[in-house]
């Protein structure tokens, strides 16, 4: 907790960021219509929301999503945004149906969002932290993954891709959030409805890279643990899982091992990632050479949004990342 004190410290005293500030420019409501439309203008799509739909809490909202050329229907989804009791407590897409073709015709695609973003008051309205939008936008990637495939197989549709590739149109869709073209959609006062100011804009893009050595190095730390722990490692052996984790924790980050804590047991990606957390950082990669196109055409241009969907988003892993 202390690096994320400090570094809120470092943002305030040398950047005169207030993460509060900018938190009034990001109300829930605002920053949803704004990420619809991007995606929509994008990918050529339209998202219907159904009226009263089956859902399995009142909160959860569910859509339909058509496309523009055809006016076909091509999926479903549904937005679980805000905390209760015993939910799943971070941010993921979850694949409710997969596309395949079957005898009957193709499988209509239905993805879940599931968030913990603040939930609105009678007194107080939503508002996100500029990492909840990012996250909004990372997530909503993995969803259009999903419901825009056209894989004929199961098995490869949507984000069933390589595991060092899967995280890629996510990763590149979240350079949106910080691309004065597009937060003008969205990113606006909730009281006053001001558009985020250039000057406001301009301290967040200085501090986007604040102490992004010491992140990297922890993904790297993340990276080499799934690595060590899924080759070879014996659990019967002479050294514990805890002693693993503290040796590469005091070996590669600058944040020393705190003895009694064990972030292993509640590290998930172990076992969905398994052996490919490194991933992560290595779709970064794909993401920004994808996202270089974008920066040279415009990134709000409907013909490469639309070339993307269908080289990347549509093919799901029927075709090789490279």
């Amino acid at each position: 907790w202390e690096a994320g004190f400090y570094e809120n410290l470092l943002l305030k005293q040398r950047l005169e960021l207030d993460p509060e500030e900018v938190r009034q420019y990001f109300e829930f409501t605002n920053v949803t219509d704004g990420l619809f439309t991007v995606y929509q203008r994008l990918f050529n799509i339209t998202f219907k929301q159904i009226e009263k739909p089956s859902v399995w809490h009142e909160d959860v909202l569910m859509y339909e999503v058509f496309d523009d050329e055809t006016n076909e229907l091509i999926g479903r989804f549904y937005l679980d945004m805000f905390p209760r009791a015993n939910k799943y407590g971070h941010a993921a897409a979850f694949s409710v149906t997969m596309g395949k073709m079957t005898d009957a015709g193709y499988t209509k695609p239905t993805t879940a969002l599931v968030c913990n973003f603040p939930k609105p008051t009678e007194f107080q309205p939503s508002l996100l932290t500029h990492d909840n939008v990012e996250t909004y936008f990372h997530e909503f990637g993995h969803l259009v993954h999903g419901v825009l495939t056209k894989s004929p197989l199961m098995n490869y549709a949507g984000t069933s891709v390589a595991r060092d590739f899967v995280e890629a149109p996510s990763q590149m869709l979240e350079n949106w959030v910080w691309q004065k073209e597009s937060l003008s959609l969205f990113a606006k006062h909730y009281n006053t409805g001001e558009v985020i100011p250039d000057e406001l804009l301009n301290k967040m893009l200085a501090a986007k890279n604040v102490n992004s050595g010491t992140k990297a190095l922890q993904q790297v730390f993340y990276g080499v643990l799934d690595f060590t722990l899924h080759d070879g490692f014996d659990p019967d052996g002479p050294q514990t899982i805890t002693e693993v984790v503290s040796f590469l924790q005091n070996d590669i980050t600058f944040y020393p091992y705190q003895e009694g804590t064990h972030m292993e047991a509640a590290f998930g990606h172990l076992n969905g990632y398994g052996a490919a957390y490194y991933g992560y950082k290595w779709s970064e990669v794909y993401a920004q050479d994808m996202f270089s196109i974008f920066e040279k055409e415009g990134i709000m241009n409907e013909e490469e949004g639309l070339r993307y969907r269908r080289i990347i988003l549509e093919k799901g892993g029927t075709e090789e990342p490279i």
